[in-house]
């Protein structure tokens, strides 16, 4: 078995659970809520103990520690579906070929409508060539698009006469071994969306990193921080060299994933958009922190006249903004009759949870647009802070006098958070500030110019999250002003398990944990007289009419007063 896997790179199918227990396992991993993974796309092993354990089931174990060795670590695990038709061009996996040490195994294991011409098809040899089909496609100048079976397999045999194309026979319940460094690809040559689970296993001396997102073409570039996690599930790591995590200790536990160190995402508009694909989303992060149970953030690409999802809503807050590129922001809740609001460059939204929304690009060419969701559990409705649409370019002005000027946009608690607070900054040459550290976490998107960070240097839409407690400093080591929107997701609206109400005074809530059962008693009554004392159906039928007749306003935002308030927006 290990010789004919290190000659020819991959093993016949064979079966590793039954048909039923390969369809209730979908099921499962598909029924609402679903697990996020953690990080990126292929971190679903880190937060889910359903993958993870069927990442570990025996049968796959024993053949993975059979081919690559007694220390492995699982650093990819992800469902992939295939809609009838679709086609996943021939292509070596980057993160496999990048490392110039260690050894690496997928293991594709089909899940529902697995069949002969819906499975995989990949040349034998070609994980020991000396270059990638990418390399070779990019010396011919070939569009991966225009790289069909016949052309690819031609090459193949150039370098190995014995080359071939293998479609092998396989159904639910059964899996492939190879090594994702082999020619590889599919065709769904089916009436029905195929899925199956895709783990990619690495001995530890192999630096797994993530791929840049601007490019998944040759030359391969990967960005070095943040590591994608990756789970240690035999022997030992000697190397040290990856971000090895826990594997998740029960099913759905909140809060245990946390994103604790500083990290950047280079991001180069336009994104790439295959051809004929209207949409598509690439994660940047996903987990937990100290002042969120969720929070996700990815980057999209979509074409003119196309909606990424019809109208809806979800419990999670969320901010949408455009990087390249314009779309309309739909809104029926706002406006039935006029639900439009264009969005430029810069421009983004905050949608409360639960509005409905969606977005459709327009213009000449496809939109980026950037989206970060949060969400903490709440008891009650604690929402201040309403839907708004603001400008990240036309808040601070570039004031020369002063070596940093700042541009309040919005501030108050939400659903999910004690506050929710964002404004802008101009940095000028020269000038920055000091290492330090929030009880916060922070999320900053450059627009302008350049600023330089966690020893690096950040560029336009580049996404810099800074967790609660970490240190960091920023400065323009440039002779150009620089410009970016800050944002800051202050503390979890629950204490000890009790909801004390956003109108509530700042004293109140910072003495909370103080408080006896009789003054909560008290709070929470005039908690509900507050409540009672505004009709929520009058307020929105108030607000319509204003709209309608007067045009759309922006909501209110609470401004920022006094040094002291000031003193506090330090970023």
């Amino acid at each position: 078995m290990k010789a004919q896997y290190e000659s020819m790179g991959y093993l016949p199918p064979v079966r590793i659970v039954s048909e039923s227990e390969a369809h209730s396992f979908l099921a499962q991993v598909q029924h609402p809520p679903q697990e996020l993974p953690l990080d990126w796309e292929k971190g679903y092993a880190a937060s889910s103990r359903l993958y993870y354990e069927m990442a570990t089931h025996p049968a796959i174990m024993e053949r993975v520690t059979a081919l690559i060795g007694p220390d492995v670590m699982l650093w990819g695990c992800s469902i992939v579906a295939r809609t009838p038709g679709a086609t996943h061009a021939w292509h070596c996996d980057l993160e496999a070929s990048a490392p110039k040490h260690g050894k690496t195994l997928n293991v594709w294991l089909g899940l529902k409508n697995t069949t002969l011409k819906s499975g995989l098809r990949f040349i034998p040899f070609t994980h020991a060539f000396d270059k990638t089909i990418q390399q070779l496609r990019y010396e011919k100048k070939i569009d991966k698009q225009q790289a069909n079976q016949e052309m690819v397999l031609n090459w193949a045999q150039s370098i190995n006469p014995d080359a071939r194309v293998l479609q092998p026979d396989i159904g639910d319940g059964e899996a492939l071994f190879f090594n994702g460094k082999m020619w590889h690809g599919s065709v769904n040559d089916t009436q029905q969306t195929r899925f199956a689970l895709l783990l990619q296993f690495a001995t530890p001396e192999a630096a797994i990193r993530l791929p840049d997102i601007n490019n998944f073409e040759w030359p391969f570039q990967q960005v070095e921080h943040p590591k994608p996690p990756v789970i240690l599930v035999h022997g030992d790591d000697h190397a040290g060299i990856n971000r090895m995590v826990q594997a998740p200790a029960s099913q759905g536990t909140p809060g245990k994933y946390l994103m604790s160190e500083n990290r950047i995402y280079p991001l180069e508009t336009p994104l790439p958009l295959p051809e004929g694909q209207p949409w598509k989303p690439f994660p940047i992060y996903n987990g937990a922190t100290a002042n969120m149970q969720h929070f996700t953030c990815h980057v999209s690409a979509l074409i003119p006249g196309k909606r990424p999802h019809p109208p809806h809503n979800h419990r999670e807050e969320e901010i949408l903004m455009v990087l390249h590129g314009e779309a309309d922001a739909i809104l029926p809740e706002l406006d039935a009759t006029s639900p439009r609001r264009r969005l430029r460059p810069g421009d983004f939204v905050y949608y409360p949870p639960h509005f409905q929304h969606t977005l459709e690009g327009v213009g000449d060419g496809p939109v980026n647009y950037l989206m970060m969701k949060w969400y903490n559990p709440t008891s009650g409705p604690l929402q201040q802070l309403a839907f708004g649409k603001y400008n990240g370019f036309g808040q601070s002005q570039d004031n020369g006098a002063k070596s940093i000027n700042y541009g309040p946009v919005f501030e108050g608690p939400t659903n999910s958070l004690k506050k929710f607070h964002c404004h802008t900054s101009v940095l000028q040459p020269g000038a920055g500030y000091a290492p330090h550290r929030d009880p916060y976490d922070v999320a900053i998107i450059v627009l302008e110019g350049e600023v330089e960070t966690l020893g690096q240097l950040v560029r336009p839409y580049h996404v810099i999250f800074y967790p609660a407690g970490t240190l960091h400093g920023m400065s323009n080591p440039t002779d150009k002003i620089a410009r970016y929107v800050v944002f800051e997701f202050h503390g979890k609206p629950a204490v000890q398990g009790r909801q004390i109400h956003p109108y509530f005074s700042s004293q109140a809530n910072s003495a909370i944990g103080n408080i006896n059962d009789e003054r909560y008693e008290k709070l929470l009554h005039e908690y509900k007289a507050l409540e009672a004392s505004y009709s929520l159906k009058l307020g929105r039928g108030i607000t319509k009419a204003v709209e309608r007749y007067l045009g759309w306003l922006p909501p209110v935002r609470q401004k920022m007063q006094g040094p002291d308030r000031q003193e506090k927006t330090t970023k």
